[in-house]
């Protein structure tokens, strides 16, 4: 994994790995990665969400495709880790599916935070 307490990020970071409190958002209780975006899955995204207006520009709206996941303990960890998110990196959108109004079809609950990298 990758050693943040050191601030190294040289070190691969695996698909399915956690490391705790990551060094931009330090009251997360963990950082998961669950991997890119899968090919199958942005393909159909751009072509279903945004081919029928964009035709063959619809990948530029695709800006989920490196991801990380991050695990609070509470609303109020989240809250205090997305002011630092929104501190030490340049954020172009939050989306918030936590409400019950704004779930996934699925049911899923989640803040999204779209940042440039």
């Amino acid at each position: 994994g990758v050693d943040q307490s050191q601030g190294r990020s040289n070190v691969a970071w695996n698909i399915g790995e956690k490391f705790p409190h990551p060094r931009g958002a330090r009251t997360a209780l963990f950082a998961y990665n669950p991997g890119v975006k899968a090919y199958e899955a942005a393909e159909v995204k751009a072509s279903v969400v945004y081919g029928p207006g964009d035709g063959g520009s619809r990948y530029r709206h695709l800006l989920d495709l490196a991801r990380v996941c991050l695990v609070f303990s509470n609303c109020a960890n989240l809250l205090a880790g997305l002011q630092q998110i929104a501190e030490e990196f340049e954020v172009v959108d939050i989306r918030n599916r936590y409400s019950p109004g704004a779930q996934t079809v699925l049911g899923e609950r989640y803040v999204e935070v779209l940042v440039v990298l």
